[in-house]
């Protein structure tokens, strides 16, 4: 599912030197989705400017991230529509990421042979996406609206690289060896600027201790997090240049985590009001609507929309007009058996 965020694009000592992040004014809508368990994990984590976003469920501490749930939300009818499971695959593994503008789906699926292989899906029919050529463990995570691709894959070590599918011609991308390693790549705009997420040196992919990267023309630059923030991840980013992402200074444990909607170095914090237990933004369409999950007071993950308020100033260049589109209520990378949505 989720800017040129070459402004403030500064990194020093681990810390993100960065503009004071601000709250920013939002309607919140928690989706009721249909056959939801609780208890498992609900999410938004991705979503077009046509009303649709990817919903999914997954079932907590199952191998291979078992999905109950993956459906395409529209927000103006308020209607689920299930996706249908990539042929061949290991029952409930097939998981959606995200939708672009003419309807195409990303996600990945688990089979026999398989750790990871990803696919899009376009009226009905599944495409694989592989790279590199025979990997079992490679997928993207975001689509751009004209098909251009962001994604991951994992090397016979383990390692975490990303790439890029610009058109037909795939990249890979790895940062600078200075910076770290253990790259993913988790969204691509139409302007052909990705973003995503590295281990720095000491950090890897399974301790969640990541920094985020911007990628635009082969080149490389180190992402920015509003300030007091070590690690983080970007997420998403719209055709606009705005991006989402999460930032923390406990990787490991996640607590005091904070999400973000970074316009041109301008940071914003997000909190769904009932997300007491924290919140998580993934995606991030071109009118500035949100999508991402929330934790309850009951410690459950429920997944929701948000619409920014339309008012002077930096929220302004979100886009107007959204709201009242809807007034029902309402990443990634896996590490080895459970890379989440960038992280």
């Amino acid at each position: 599912m989720k800017t040129l965020f070459l402004a403030s694009a500064t990194m020093a000592c681990g810390l993100a030197l960065a503009t004071p992040a601000s709250s920013a004014a939002y309607n919140f809508v928690t989706l009721s989705v249909p056959g939801a368990t609780p208890g498992n994990y609900l999410a938004v984590s991705g979503l077009n400017d046509l009303g649709q976003a990817i919903v999914t469920e997954e079932e907590p501490n199952v191998s291979f991230d078992f999905t109950t749930i993956d459906d395409v939300y529209n927000w103006h009818t308020n209607t689920y529509t299930p996706l249908p499971a990539y042929p061949g695959s290991t029952p409930n593994s097939t998981q959606s990421f995200d939708i672009n503008n003419a309807g195409v789906v990303v996600g990945d699926y688990h089979a026999t042979g398989i750790v990871w292989s990803g696919f899009t899906l376009s009226g009905g029919s599944f495409t694989p996406v592989i790279y590199p050529a025979g990997s079992p463990y490679s997928y993207p995570i975001g689509i751009s609206n004209n098909g251009d691709l962001a994604g991951l894959w994992v090397d016979d070590s383990g390692n975490l690289h990303g790439y890029v599918r610009i058109g037909s011609t795939f990249t890979s991308l790895d940062v600078p060896a200075s910076w770290g390693n253990e790259t993913s790549g988790s969204a691509i705009n139409n302007a052909g600027t990705a973003v995503g997420i590295y281990s720095p040196p000491g950090e890897s992919s399974n301790d969640f201790g990541t920094e985020p990267f911007l990628w635009s023309g082969g080149s490389f630059s180190q992402g920015a997090l509003p300030a007091g923030y070590a690690y983080g991840v970007y997420n998403d980013i719209n055709d606009h240049g705005v991006i989402v992402g999460t930032a923390t200074n406990d990787p490991v444990n996640g607590t005091g985590s904070v999400s973000f909607v970074d316009v041109g170095g301008i940071f914003s914090l997000i909190s769904d009001p009932l997300g007491v237990g924290g919140t998580s933004v993934y995606g991030i369409n071109n009118e500035g609507v949100l999508g991402g999950e929330y934790v309850d007071a009951d410690g459950n993950e429920q997944a929701f929309l948000a619409f920014p308020v339309s008012e002077p100033g930096a929220l302004g260049l979100l886009g107007a007009g959204v709201i009242g589109l809807v007034l029902v209520r309402r990443r990634v990378v896996r590490t080895n058996e459970g890379l989440s949505r960038t992280a």
